[in-house]
């Protein structure tokens, strides 16, 4: 019969969970034995990994548990039996929490140690960076009160020899990272700095000093030597001394030349200001000749003075930059 059917149902069932649920207890066992040796080998993933896995199996262990209980209250086990027998199931899960709360602890002083690490090297790195802005800071105050000390020594015909020797004065603009101010920065740089009888470090400084500071940030973490000098004018040249990009520059900026559409002449004034920079700068290049076909349209961009520009000009339309100018 049905009713007959659901009895032996019952039992298989209670059967089965009770089944799956001692699988589960010796997969937790099984997962608490290795807890020690992943400890010991401080695989920080591996360690986490295994917390999730003892997590995951108490999870099913208690889920079978209560289903367990109440399939045994169905089958009218006293409630003193069936705590009885979860007794030794929650000891079991009671150790594997206090497991779990241990690895908790493991890994939260991991991290901490590893914050700890990375503020003391950046404390490292601070201090490294004091400590050269320092020494170069007295190797400078030492320099001067040797070429002071010098002069004050030195005959008249050696202080005119030493008076030929000038210190680089500073009035180069500074950079501020663009390509169309490359070529005219560096070429200045090399001949007023770059070139002088100075220490590598003194060169540095000047270089340092000559930059906006979105661009000096590109150099900063490099030490005041040779060879960080060395490295800094490589690292300038390559971002910013590249020909190609630098020629480009120059000609988008003649095709940004805005339209002047009427007669001021203090904005007519820039617009030659801007087309005699950009094609002075090309034509030192060697690339004006690139531009030739863009004349015709500048002109247009003076409607204007056009007339009067034209008026006259036989074969205008075939002029290059030096007739418009």
């Amino acid at each position: 019969t049905s009713d007959g059917i659901c009895e032996a149902k019952e039992p298989r069932n209670m059967a089965e969970n009770s089944e799956n649920l001692n699988t589960e207890r010796q997969l937790l066992k099984l997962t608490r034995s290795k807890t020690k040796a992943i400890l010991e080998k401080g695989n920080l993933y591996k360690i986490a990994r295994h917390k999730e896995a003892l997590e995951k199996i108490i999870k099913g262990v208690e889920e079978l548990k209560i289903q367990t209980e109440k399939e045994q209250l169905q089958d009218s086990t006293s409630i003193e039996d069936v705590q009885k027998w979860e007794a030794e199931i929650e000891g079991e899960i009671d150790e594997a929490d206090n497991e779990i709360a241990h690895l908790n602890q493991y890994l939260e002083e991991a991290e901490a140690r590893s914050e700890n690490e990375k503020r003391e090297m950046e404390r490292h790195l601070l201090n490294r960076k004091r400590e050269e802005e320092l020494t170069f800071e007295k190797y400078k105050l030492e320099q001067m009160a040797s070429l002071s000390s010098t002069a004050n020594k030195t005959t008249k015909p050696e202080q005119a020899k030493v008076s030929n020797v000038k210190m680089p004065k500073l009035v180069i603009t500074k950079y501020d990272g663009t390509y169309e101010r490359w070529l005219s920065f560096w070429n200045k740089f090399e001949a007023e700095i770059d070139s002088a009888d100075l220490p590598a470090v003194t060169k540095f400084s000047y270089l340092k000093e000559l930059l906006q500071p979105h661009v000096c940030d590109e150099i900063d973490g490099l030490p005041f030597t040779l060879e960080g000098y060395t490295r800094a004018k490589n690292i300038l040249k390559t971002n910013h001394g590249n020909m190609s990009e630098i020629v480009r520059a120059y000609i988008k900026n003649l095709q940004e030349l805005p339209t002047i559409t009427g007669r001021k002449v203090s904005k007519i004034h820039e617009f030659i200001k801007t087309l005699s920079y950009n094609i002075q700068s090309l034509e030192t290049l060697g690339k004006l000749s690139q531009c030739l076909s863009m004349v015709r349209g500048i002109i247009d961009k003076l409607p204007g003075i056009k007339a009067e520009l034209v008026t006259n000009q036989v074969g205008w339309q075939d002029w290059g930059f030096a007739e418009l100018l």
